[in-house]
């Protein structure tokens, strides 16, 4: 017997309330609001943040005329919004040996939020989609509106000032080992999105060691973020840094629980041990969704292809001086201020790459990239119509996927 799977998802009517849509602000959206129908978009997958580039050999492999289009139409959206762009012809058309460089980001739960009333206090991991990791982008070209772009600015080395003693770097562990589901009892759980995501599998204690690589011990102290599930029954949770007793969470039954607590640099000698215990009579367990490190760092990244760091914003300063070793392509290397939307290309001097880099003095936190060997390059570019529902006489769709019509056998 053929079977089928069919989802049914109901879009408004006059008389219809959509359930797809998105409350962002004061703004309610539907998702398609920054598409040009009688556009094709070209897609990009992107499944690790970090410096991608799009070379100009594989925009004409795709059918794109990148070479006679004005540099100044290029666009490229994301999630709705326009991301910032590089071209490295500059105001001129792509060369042959030209490309296209962006700063991109994997999926985490930016759309998955959407589906909770109250995503702060229902989704389990934030750090990781409960879908899928890639996260796409879309090039295109048009003539009207703002061009978002990375500004080349010139990495002069004169009138500098003390150089930066230290950044602000993050350690992530994020924990994917089981989808967990909030449950009212044993064998029932909810079929609403409220208590959900990936975590690691429940235990009664978990035991992590914490590293803080380079850490500048003359710094402000560390940060660590966490966030746990506690499922049915009673629990009393004590979380132990180097086996002394931080804090105890009691309560019943199911609930997210999120703390960030500040430890003092000397507790990493050499690293850290961060145990969580559960103590109540019976099975006390819990579920670690993710654990993330943010300390302040010695320019230093251990030859890396590339890092992200940060600065605490000066509004006193309108340049801030960087000195920084261990990456690996340094020769090649560029610095994204994702803040401001600059470009920076170094001055190497031995195994330092240095930086004379704006402030804007409006920003509490500058976020950087830097990227060498790291740069990753986009190998395929998947040409995208989309199809205008708007005018259409219905007041429902059907969504199913292609895998789903092959029927089966029972």
């Amino acid at each position: 017997m053929r079977q089928f799977l069919l989802i049914f998802c109901f879009i408004a009517t006059s008389q219809t309330v959509l359930s797809g849509q998105m409350v962002m602000g004061t703004d309610t959206l539907y998702g398609n609001e920054w598409i040009d129908y009688s556009k094709t978009y070209y897609k990009i997958g992107v499944t690790a943040d970090g410096v991608y580039r799009i070379p100009a050999a594989l925009l004409v492999a795709a059918g794109i005329p990148a070479t006679s289009i004005p540099s100044q139409e290029f666009r490229l959206y994301h999630n709705g919004q326009q991301t910032p762009i590089f071209l490295s012809s500059g105001n001129a058309p792509l060369g042959p040996t030209d490309f296209i460089e962006f700063y991109g980001q994997k999926n985490r739960d930016e759309m998955d939020r959407h589906l909770f009333d109250s995503p702060a206090t229902q989704n389990l991991n934030p750090q990781y989609s409960m879908f899928t990791d890639t996260a796409a982008y879309f090039l295109t070209w048009e003539s009207t509106g703002l061009a978002l772009r990375y500004a080349t600015v010139e990495n002069v080395l004169t009138d500098l000032p003390a150089k930066e003693e230290y950044c602000w770097f993050n350690n992530e562990m994020i924990f994917k080992d089981q989808h967990i589901k909030r449950k009212e009892a044993e064998y029932v759980a909810n079929s609403w999105f409220d208590g959900e995501g990936f975590a690691e599998y429940e235990a009664v204690s978990s035991i992590y060691p914490i590293y803080a690589p380079l850490l500048f011990t003359g710094g402000p102290n560390v940060s660590i973020d966490f966030q746990y599930a506690g499922k049915l029954g009673a629990h009393r949770q004590s979380l132990r840094i180097n086996d002394a007793v931080i804090l105890n969470d009691t309560f019943y039954d199911w609930k997210i629980v999120h703390h960030n607590i500040s430890v003092a640099p000397g507790a990493f000698t050499p690293g850290l041990k961060f145990e969580l215990l559960g103590e109540a009579t019976g099975i006390d367990r819990h579920a670690i969704s993710y654990i993330t490190t943010r300390y302040p760092r010695e320019f230093d990244f251990l030859n890396a292809g590339d890092a992200h760091f940060e600065l605490n914003g000066n509004a006193g300063n309108t340049y801030r001086y960087l000195q920084m070793e261990g990456i690996n392509g340094a020769s090649d290397a560029v610095l994204l201020d994702l803040s401001t939307h600059s470009r920076y290309t170094p001055v190497v001097e031995g195994n330092q790459l240095k930086f004379k880099v704006r402030d804007d003095g409006t920003s509490p936190r500058l976020k950087f990239v830097v990227a060498g060997a790291g740069i990753h390059t986009v190998q395929g570019l998947k040409p995208v119509s989309f199809r205008d529902f708007s005018g259409l006489d219905g007041n429902y769709i059907i969504l199913t996927h292609h895998a789903l019509m092959q029927g089966g056998s029972q």
